[in-house]
C-alpha cells in the first residue's frame, strides 16, 4: 500500500515482476575466483571504466554486484520488505521517485580498543556492507575533492547551503564525534526503507560522520534495484549532499561518483524534523513536507532503528570485535523480520491516520473559503517570490530593499 496522496486503493495491482533467484548471503570471494553476478553467471568485466567510479566498481563486482545492468529487484530485498519491493513499479519520474530512503549515523554504538578479540568465526554478514566497499567509495570521493569544482545551476543560494553545512555537525566528516584512541569502531550508519525498515549498516572507523559511509550505502542498495529505478534519499543535511554529488561530477568521464546516470535516478531531502533546523531557502526545497510528492515519507526511520537496539550500546562496547559486528547483524536482521511481519497492521494505522489527515486538510481548506487549486497555485507563487526575494537580497551591493536593486521582487508583494 503507497501512502501517497494521488494513490488510488480500488486501482488494481501491477503484475509483481518475477523475483530474482535468492542470492547467498555475500562474503570475500577466494583470491582466485572469478567474479559472478547473483544469477550464478560469470559477470563480463566492465570496460573503460573512467572517473572516481571505478574504485567502488571493481569492489563491486568482487561481491557479485554490477553497477548497470539490472533488470529486477534483488530477492534480498523482496524478504526484507515486501511491501517497498516485492510488487513495485520501477521507472517513475524523480519528482514522484519508485523508492524512499532514509540515512542516519550513530556514534552511540561504539567499541573499545581494550576489548579482546575471539577465534575467526565463519559468519556471512546479511547486513553490514563490506569495508573494503566503504573504504573505495571514499577514495572515489577524495579523488573529485581534488578537481575544481563543477559549476552547476542551484535551485537554493550556495550561501544558504553552506550556512547549513557549517551548522550541522554531520556535514563536516572532520570535525570529532568520538575522539581520542578509546575507540576503534566509532559508531554505525543505516538505510532503511520508508516503511522503516533497516536493508543495510555499515561500520563507522574514523572519529567524523564522513559522506563516504552514506553514500556507499546508498551506491550498495542501488546495484540491487533496476537500472530505471528512482530513488529519494532523505538525509539529515540533504542540501549538503546534493550540493557535493552536483558538484564533482564531470562530462568527461564515462563513469564518476556515483556511476553512469545514477545520479540523474537521485533525489535528495532533509528529514522531516531535522529540516527545521535548515535555513528556510533550504526547507522550502528540500522539507518532505513542502513536496507534495514525496507524501508522508519522514525520513526518521534511523531514528527508530538505533531506538530499537540502543539496549545493545554498553554490552557490546567491551565484546570481542568481531562478536559485536555478528551481534549487531543478527539484531538488525531480526528487527526487520520483526517489521516485516507487522506490516499489515502498521499499514492499517498508516491508512487511518491519512484518511484522518485528509478529513482535517479538507476541513481546513473549506474553511478558507479558497479551492484547493487556488491555494496550490498561491503557494507555488509564493515559493518562486521568496527565493526570488533571496538571491535578489544576495546580489543586492547595499543590502536595502530599493526598488532599483529589486523590481521584481517588490512587485511580487504588490
Amino acid at each position: 500500500m503507497d501512502t501517497r496522496a494521488d494513490f488510488d486503493p480500488a486501482d488494481p495491482e501491477p503484475a509483481a515482476p518475477s523475483p530474482a533467484p535468492s542470492r547467498a548471503p555475500w562474503h570475500p570471494p577466494p583470491p582466485n575466483a572469478s567474479p559472478r553476478t547473483d544469477q550464478g553467471r560469470p559477470r563480463a568485466p566492465e570496460l573503460l571504466i573512467q572517473g572516481a567510479a571505478r574504485h567502488w566498481i571493481a569492489v563491486a563486482g568482487k561481491y557479485g554486484l554490477a553497477a548497470r545492468g539490472r533488470k529486477d529487484i534483488a530477492q534480498y530485498l523482496v524478504n526484507r520488505c515486501p511491501s517497498c519491493f516485492a510488487a513495485a513499479r520501477t521507472g517513475r519520474p524523480l519528482s514522484e521517485c519508485d523508492f524512499h530512503f532514509a540515512l542516519d549515523g550513530n556514534f552511540g554504538h561504539r567499541h573499545n580498543c581494550t576489548a579482546s578479540n575471539c577465534p575467526y568465526i565463519a559468519y556471512d554478514m546479511q547486513s553490514f556492507v563490506p569495508k573494503e566497499f566503504v573504504d573505495a567509495v571514499g577514495a572515489a570521493h577524495d579523488e573529485c575533492r581534488q578537481r575544481p569544482a563543477r559549476p552547476y545551476n542551484s535551485v537554493v543560494l550556495l550561501a544558504a547551503v553552506k550556512a547549513c553545512e557549517s551548522s550541522h555537525t554531520a556535514a563536516d566528516g572532520s570535525r570529532v564525534k568520538c575522539g581520542g584512541e578509546k575507540h576503534d569502531d566509532r559508531g554505525l550508519v543505516a538505510i532503511v526503507c520508508r516503511h522503516d525498515v533497516p536493508l543495510f549498516i555499515c561500520n563507522v572507523d574514523t572519529p567524523g560522520e564522513q559522506f563516504k559511509y552514506g553514500l556507499a550505502l546508498l551506491l550498495w542498495t542501488s546495484m540491487h534495484l533496476p537500472d530505471n529505478a528512482t530513488m529519494l534519499c532523505l538525509y539529515d543535511i540533504g542540501c549538503v549532499a546534493h550540493k557535493i554529488v552536483q558538484s564533482v561530477r564531470t562530462i568527461a568521464v564515462t563513469y564518476d561518483l556515483l556511476g553512469e546516470q545514477l545520479e540523474a535516478r537521485v533525489a535528495f531531502a532533509t528529514s522531516a524534523m531535522h529540516a527545521y533546523a535548515h535555513q528556510w531557502e533550504c526547507q522550502i526545497v528540500y522539507s518532505p513536507r513542502l513536496n507534495p510528492s514525496y507524501g508522508l515519507s519522514d525520513g526518521e526511520g534511523c531514528e527508530r532503528l538505533w531506538s530499537r537496539i540502543r539496549k545493545l550500546i554498553s554490552n557490546l562496547r567491551s565484546a570481542a570485535r568481531q562478536m559485536r559486528l555478528i551481534t549487531l547483524d543478527r539484531h538488525v536482521q531480526s528487527v526487520a523480520d520483526e517489521i516485516r511481519d507487522d506490516s499489515g497492521r502498521w499499514l492499517g494505522r498508516k491508512w487511518s491516520a491519512l484518511k484522518t489527515r485528509e478529513y482535517e486538510a479538507r476541513k481546513e481548506i473549506a474553511l478558507s473559503g479558497h479551492s484547493a487549486q487556488f491555494l496550490r497555485e498561491q503557494w507555488a507563487a509564493q515559493r518562486e517570490a521568496q527565493l526570488e526575494v533571496r538571491r535578489s537580497e544576495s546580489l543586492r551591493p547595499c543590502g536595502c530593499p530599493c526598488s532599483h536593486h529589486s523590481p521584481r521582487t517588490l512587485t511580487l508583494f504588490q
